[in-house]
């Protein structure tokens, strides 16, 4: 079985729901960024962006569950060549660094060509 994916919400993520709450907007979440980096993310990780960045996809589907405090969002993405993923990224639709996920050592995944990968996620 494989390790399971952990997103962080990032500093820059929780300022932005944040701000956005108290002007009565909603964040939008609006793809996800696939990086060749490695680092660790930590808990209101100082991240602002992802560097070398080798894919990106759209949020295909996503909703809220208000009674387990749990975002669940699925995204597809595809490629031309291998990729080996040290790190991904949830962004808004305005571009910001809501929430990432990486590894020191090793990689999170790997892309590979021609395949349409499937992620689900939850996030609580």
């Amino acid at each position: 079985m494989s390790d399971p994916i952990k997103l962080q919400i990032t500093a820059i993520g929780l300022a932005k729901a944040l701000d956005d709450q108290l002007n009565g907007l909603v964040v939008k979440l609006d793809k996800v960024k696939f990086s060749t980096d490695l680092f660790e993310s930590v808990v209101n990780d100082p991240h602002t962006d992802l560097a070398n960045v080798v894919a990106e996809s759209s949020i295909v589907a996503g909703g809220t569950s208000a009674s387990q405090n749990t975002l669940r969002f699925t995204t597809m993405v595809n490629t031309n060549a291998e990729h080996t993923i040290g790190s991904l990224g949830l962004y808004t639709d305005d571009d910001v660094l809501f929430a990432i996920a990486s590894v020191n050592t090793g990689y999170l995944m790997k892309l590979l060509p021609r395949v349409s990968f499937v992620m689900a996620f939850g996030m609580s």
